[in-house]
């Protein structure tokens, strides 16, 4: 099970990109929550521009999350997993078995992408993965 920032930041990172009408209701409401959330805070304008370069700017948006206290938020925890529990249940949403554990800095899932991810582990040894 994947930590609940974590959880999040994958909810928010395919749900912007997913074509599926009920699965784009979703989005909208865990993006509305979340913003409710973030309301007042500086760093709103990372969410909002976090669909258009999730890469870039996952590890900005992670912190604040963190800040605003999203990952305390069980019913922003509870849409993201629902968000995700319906990308994975939806015919031909993936093509492979989305697996991810410890720190990922990133993450692409589609049939044609290319995709370069770098791990740490707990002891701060780094691996690359390019395929």
């Amino acid at each position: 099970m994947l930590d609940p920032l974590t959880t999040v930041l994958d909810a928010l990172g395919t749900g912007a990109l997913h074509q599926d009408g009920h699965i784009q209701a979703i989005y909208m409401s865990l993006n509305d929550l979340v913003q409710e959330k973030m309301k007042g805070a500086a760093e709103l304008d990372i969410l909002s521009a976090y669909e258009s370069d999730p890469v870039l700017l996952r590890v900005a948006l992670r912190k604040a999350l963190k800040k605003a206290g999203v990952d305390d938020d069980r019913k922003i925890i509870d849409t993201a997993q629902e968000l995700l529990s319906e990308v994975r249940s939806t015919p031909g949403a993936t093509a492979s078995n989305l697996q991810t554990w410890g720190t990922v800095e990133s993450y692409s899932q589609g049939k044609y992408h290319q995709v370069m991810m770098n791990f740490e582990t707990a002891e701060g040894k780094s691996s690359n993965y390019n395929g």
